[in-house]
């Protein structure tokens, strides 16, 4: 069994037995390949100087294929979080962050950045 895989990697498995009577090895290799987008963030001022956001509730991360239309997203409850790395399959995608208040409401949220995953 195989833990859960968070880097490129390659493996083999190896078979062994016999068929009929005749000995006989199966192998296998298998290459994964993980496509990633790496997000980090911090909070502006109205002149440009990065500032600590009101994010006592964490953050909210959504992305997706369209840029006006976001569709998946995931919940950072930890405020203190910066950044955060997703693992996605091929395509461009477009990504926007949002500080949360306590009560878990977006009280800011940044542009929308694009990546395109290989």
């Amino acid at each position: 069994m195989v833990g859960p895989v968070y880097d490129d990697t390659a493996f083999a498995l190896n078979c062994s037995g016999s068929l009929n009577g005749v000995p006989h090895t199966d192998f296998m290799m298998t290459a994964i390949t993980m496509r990633r987008a790496r997000l980090s963030w911090h909070g502006l001022d109205g002149e440009g100087v990065p500032v600590a956001p009101d994010s006592s509730g964490g953050f909210l991360v959504r992305y997706g294929v369209q840029p006006v239309e976001l569709k998946a997203s995931i919940r950072l409850p930890d405020a203190a979080l910066r950044e955060w790395t997703l693992i996605l399959e091929p395509g461009t995608y477009y990504f926007r962050v949002a500080s949360l208040d306590a009560m878990g409401n977006e009280t800011g949220y940044s542009n929308v950045a694009a990546k395109q995953i290989e």
